[in-house]
């Protein structure tokens, strides 16, 4: 109350509490911060708590004891501070140990540096999101409210340096190769499409189908590939380079898509 006997303002509001319609804590989307630089951690903090929908109820350096108090927290989701930059198989038996201890939450990554290898090493293990310092703000932000909703949401940049990864082509085993055989040619331009992190709306509008034909088709592509969610999709397309050898039509539909973020 202030002097007058009136309530005072909210800080994130121009209204007063009363008018103010901020989501319950309970339903807020529970944030692991996780980052080796503290400064950076606190510019993230900041900007992660000028969200409603969102609330930090950890934080950690990377590699440390500290980490494992903090996920004996109830979390929804890590934000996590990491380069993903040229690495030794060593570091990126690191990183994958890493995301083995956030599982099965989803991760977002904000990093300032884009090696394929890297990023195909953490897509591979289920990072849901991954964005570049240099972007804005609200790109973060987006992509943490995707990685909430169970989908996957890339950098342009990430993809295209994916894509474009000289002597990227792996071989597949035949185990798996006998899955992606399996699929029609309507579900590997469905699965390549919803590799960039597309709703079932975005995808239907895309290839001019139904929602509800999109679902169907996102069913079997998962029962077919042995995949449950959208991040596990995008890490097996990536992984056995689903992607770049889905058909013409998926991959320049999937570029379109990507290229709209910027």
């Amino acid at each position: 109350m202030n002097r007058a006997g009136q309530e005072a303002p909210s800080p994130r509001s121009p209204f007063s509490w009363t008018e103010a319609r901020e989501i319950p804590r309970h339903e807020r989307t529970k944030v692991l911060l996780c980052g080796d630089h503290s400064l950076y951690r606190a510019a993230l903090r900041i900007l992660v708590e000028t969200r409603d929908d969102l609330r930090i109820v950890a934080e950690s350096i990377c590699e440390s004891s500290a980490l494992t108090y903090a996920l004996r927290s109830e979390i929804d989701l890590v934000l996590m501070d990491h380069e993903l930059q040229a690495a030794t198989p060593r570091q990126l038996a690191s990183l994958e140990n890493l995301l083995a201890r956030f599982a099965p939450r989803p991760v977002v990554i904000v990093t300032s540096a884009i090696d394929p290898q890297a990023c195909s090493t953490a897509l591979r293990h289920g990072v849901s999101g991954i964005v570049l310092k240099a972007r804005g703000q609200e790109t973060l932000l987006d992509a943490m409210a995707s990685a909430a909703r169970g989908q996957v949401l890339l950098d342009r940049a990430v993809l295209t340096a994916i894509l474009s990864e000289p002597g990227s082509e792996r071989n597949i085993s035949n185990t798996e190769q006998i899955k992606i055989d399996q699929l029609t040619p309507r579900e590997r331009e469905i699965a390549v499409v919803a590799c960039t992190g597309l709703t079932n709306k975005q995808i239907a509008e895309k290839l001019f189908i139904s929602e509800a034909t999109v679902r169907h088709h996102l069913g079997a592509i998962f029962s077919k590939l042995g995949v449950s969610t959208r991040s596990e999709l995008t890490g097996y397309g990536y992984r056995h380079n689903l992607v770049r050898n889905g058909s013409r039509s998926a991959r320049d539909t999937a570029s379109e898509v990507v290229t709209a973020r910027d």
